[in-house]
């Protein structure tokens, strides 16, 4: 879902030359946050999801990303688990050949 939610953002700023920022990936966070609210653990940084992005030759971006940066690093290694994207659906430098997004 995150995935699709990212690349459908760049596609919405894609698609209009006039744009320079989008929150439609910033809602698919906010609702997996919300499901992660209820829970005892929670994710706590994404990989491979710019907020500040380059459309052809204008700057963007796609909002969402910086809601993670109210969150800490757990301090014990050993409770991190990082769930990788199987495919990429937006080519791009952190998500491509064999580096993919994560959470």
């Amino acid at each position: 879902r995150l995935e699709e939610g990212y690349r459908d953002a760049f596609a919405a700023l894609q698609a209009d030359p006039e744009s320079r920022e989008t929150s439609e990936f910033q809602e698919v966070v906010q609702d997996m946050m919300a499901f992660y609210g209820s829970v005892s653990y929670f994710p706590f940084l994404l990989e491979g999801y710019q907020e500040d992005v380059l459309v052809g030759n204008r700057s963007a971006s796609i909002l969402g990303p910086g809601l993670f940066a109210q969150y800490e690093t757990p301090v014990r290694r050993q409770n991190i688990r990082r769930q990788v994207v199987s495919e990429c659906l937006l080519q791009r430098e952190d998500c491509s050949g064999e580096r993919h997004a994560a959470v």
